[in-house]
């Protein structure tokens, strides 16, 4: 196995300490157990919340830069 992909198979999700409230670590119910162990450890990437949060803040980034224009 690759370096790169042992080390992202030890992280962890970078919003699992945010707390945002989309998050499936937040406020965790038994419906939410699930989808918090399979994305909030490392398969993160696949988490619709996360790339959802991903996509806001990119089309943020990009508004202000247009903003800036």
């Amino acid at each position: 196995m690759a370096h790169n992909q042992q080390h992202r198979m030890l992280q962890n999700c970078p919003y699992l300490r945010a707390n945002h409230k989309e998050c499936y670590c937040v406020d965790i119910t038994s419906s939410k157990v699930s989808d918090a162990i399979k994305y909030c450890g490392t398969n993160y990437l696949d988490c619709p919340v996360l790339k959802t949060l991903t996509g806001y803040k990119r089309n943020q980034v990009a508004a202000r830069q247009q903003q800036q224009s």
